[in-house]
């Protein structure tokens, strides 16, 4: 195993924590962030324009993303019966952290827009994810 990439994972999950702190999500809301990571890994992969590069950069980003949750899941396990997800019309934005909420009932699937940065938001069941650019 290479000790240049997993100080490069830590160093990643160090800086996580200095932006957002710790973070506490339920299990469902972590998938979304790390599919978002893995998405922005896609993108810089077979996007119009590949960047190798940040491929490799975006693939720190869900190593550390992935080592977040299962911190969370650990800090959890045996409470997570008792943990209530929070309500889609109530979770943040995954490119800019705005509260996004909806006025009217939503179905099993929906699409929004980001009050705040006007990205195109998609809700299935209890996941909040940003729908790529180029659908």
């Amino acid at each position: 195993m290479d000790n240049k990439i997993l100080k490069e994972i830590l160093t990643e999950r160090k800086r996580q924590d200095e932006k957002w702190g710790e973070q506490n999500h339920f299990p469902t809301y972590w998938m979304v962030i790390l599919m978002e990571e893995v998405g922005e890994a896609a993108r810089d992969l077979c996007g119009k324009f590949q960047n190798y590069p940040n491929y490799r950069k975006e693939l720190i980003h869900i190593a550390a993303v992935a080592i977040s949750a299962a911190e969370s899941y650990d800090r959890y396990v045996g409470e997570l019966d008792s943990i209530k997800p929070i309500p889609p019309e109530e979770l943040e934005c995954p490119s800019c952290g705005a509260l996004n909420k909806s006025s009217k009932e939503r179905e099993e699937f929906s699409i929004i827009d980001c009050h705040n940065c006007n990205a195109v938001l998609e809700f299935v069941g209890n996941c909040l994810s940003e729908v790529a650019d180029d659908i």
